[in-house]
């Protein structure tokens, strides 16, 4: 007689004492089966555990887990846009400015720091546009075009907000 199923040899007293210890709650077979499908989940994610031939996962799981490649893209898709937001440049009209630029403004013969993160400026006390960060550093309105320096990443040297504003207008005008 043919079956569909593998035999998976527990010794009798492993069998007896999952039934016992879980007061007949737990079917040693369901529980088999259960490992199994957690062993696939924690698979999903880790592109060497199936050498090579990491199609072979998907092809397991399209046959005995499908929802678990739902899961995988929804995570691969969360790590990506995560990843995005991270390294999102400052957009300030025409500029952009990298992620991990540094940015100093000078103010009462003081220097104030700041880096490029997530899109903003940001110091110890938050996240800024660079108006809100210049007001912040001065206590009034000022032109950050005027007060802002940025040392953009891989650079020695500070060039000024207006600096790069004019740098991209040329771009803009050039077609570069």
């Amino acid at each position: 007689m043919a079956s569909d199923f593998v035999m998976i040899p527990f010794s009798r007293e492993l069998y007896a004492d999952i039934v016992r210890l879980s007061d007949g709650q737990l079917d040693p077979a369901d529980l088999a089966h259960s490992t199994v499908m957690t062993w696939m989940e924690v698979l999903s994610f880790d592109e060497g555990a199936w050498g090579e031939g990491g199609d072979r996962w998907e092809e397991a799981a399209k046959k005995y887990a499908p929802h678990l490649l739902d899961e995988r893209q929804r995570r691969l898709e969360e790590i990506v846009s995560h990843s995005r937001a991270k390294n999102k440049p400052l957009e300030w009209g025409i500029v952009s400015v990298p992620t991990g630029s540094e940015i100093r403004m000078s103010y009462k013969r003081n220097s104030h720091y700041a880096v490029v993160q997530n899109g903003r400026i940001t110091d110890a006390d938050g996240d800024f546009s660079p108006n809100e960060w210049a007001a912040k550093v001065t206590g009034g309105a000022r032109n950050a075009w005027r007060d802002l320096w940025f040392k953009l990443p891989l650079s020695d040297s500070w060039v000024s907000a207006e600096t790069l504003r004019q740098r991209a207008r040329d771009q803009q005008r050039t077609g570069g």
